[in-house]
């Protein structure tokens, strides 16, 4: 009997995580791994296949791109990103980078929840149209390089309720205790920020969630045009430098490290606001509700909008995994 393995992939705007199957049965606990979605059309010259950088083409041979932290990738922040051989590209990278080379994958996917969700029904369309792109071949173009999953089936998920699930079922399977009449989760992530209102662990809300385009990416952007002013400069600064300089306020310019907290500080003001506005626009006080669940990769940059909820708002742990965690939780509990 040929093993399968479970694997979830959060495929976000900034950043592509995983969470999956473990591939040594001594160790029960999931993989978890991530990267920029730093792509780009082409190649960028000598590869050398050992994950951290890829070469792919589509099936068809039409479409070829590199996926590689180390150079500035092109932007992800368009209509249509879920469906696209951008996209697909990277989910299969992510595959290969975590281990599930040539490996059968039970694979799990998600749409942000103004995508997922038409009302309260799902957005069968759009959901299908997903499965219907990653199912399209894409082969490996590194000389020698790992050959890609082999993907067995496609499930999606929604991204901001997933991590619900994740903080209702804990690593063991088991549900917490804790309640969870009623939920939000507020999911900040590259290109988008959602809002889910979940009730009695079940029930979707759509009057109270939805999708805004304010992310990580916006500050990102932000942070380029302001380096570039401050320093006289007009080289463009790859995903991983900016992210390392958001995250530190430090970057390395002509071999020497520069202090820029205070250009970090500027470059978030803005949609720290816009997401304030938004986040109280939806949930109000948040009075009513046991929790306020902040998730995504922007969670901690952006850690200071939780002190507007100071009773409950909550900051999950390692809260960019919470989407691909919450996947991986539920697809197994489906799996029995």
């Amino acid at each position: 009997m040929v093993e399968k393995y479970l694997v979830a992939v959060d495929d976000g705007y900034a950043q592509i995580k995983v969470a999956g199957d473990s591939l040594d049965k001594k160790i029960p606990s999931p993989i978890l791994s991530s990267f920029r979605s730093s792509v780009k059309h082409g190649s960028i010259g000598s590869l050398n296949g050992d994950g951290a950088v890829g070469f792919y083409e589509t099936d068809d041979g039409r479409t070829k791109m590199t996926v590689s932290d180390l150079v500035p990738g092109e932007a992800t922040q368009f209509d249509g990103f879920h469906v696209s051989a951008m996209d697909r590209i990277l989910v299969n990278h992510a595959l290969i980078s975590a281990g599930y080379s040539k490996k059968k994958v039970d694979l799990w996917v998600g749409l942000p929840v103004s995508d997922f969700f038409k009302g309260v029904d799902k957005n069968i369309e759009l959901i299908e149209r997903k499965k219907k792109n990653l199912e399209e071949k894409v082969r490996n173009a590194v000389p020698d390089g790992d050959p890609v999953a082999d993907l067995v089936s496609i499930n999606v998920g929604c991204q901001a309720v997933s991590a619900f699930v994740d903080y209702l079922i804990d690593d063991a399977g088991e549900e917490r205790d804790v309640p969870i009449e009623r939920i939000a989760v507020v999911d900040i992530g590259g290109r988008t920020t959602d809002i889910a209102m979940i009730i009695n662990g079940s029930t979707f809300v759509p009057e109270k969630s939805g999708t805004e385009n304010i992310g990580v990416l916006d500050v990102m952007n932000e942070l380029q045009a302001l380096i570039h002013k401050e320093f006289n400069v007009n080289d463009a600064l790859s995903s991983s430098v900016l992210d390392k300089a958001l995250r530190t306020g430090k970057i390395k310019l002509w071999g020497k490290e520069k202090d820029i907290s205070a250009l970090v500080e500027l470059a978030s003001s803005g949609p720290v606001h816009k997401l304030e506005r938004m986040i109280v626009q939806k949930l109000g006080k948040g009075s009513d509700l046991d929790a306020i669940l902040f998730v995504g990769g922007g969670a901690s940059c952006f850690s200071s909008i939780k002190s507007i909820f100071p009773h409950n708002g909550v900051l999950m742990d390692n809260a960019e995994f919470s989407n691909a965690r919450g996947l991986y939780k539920y697809a197994k509990d489906k799996q029995g």
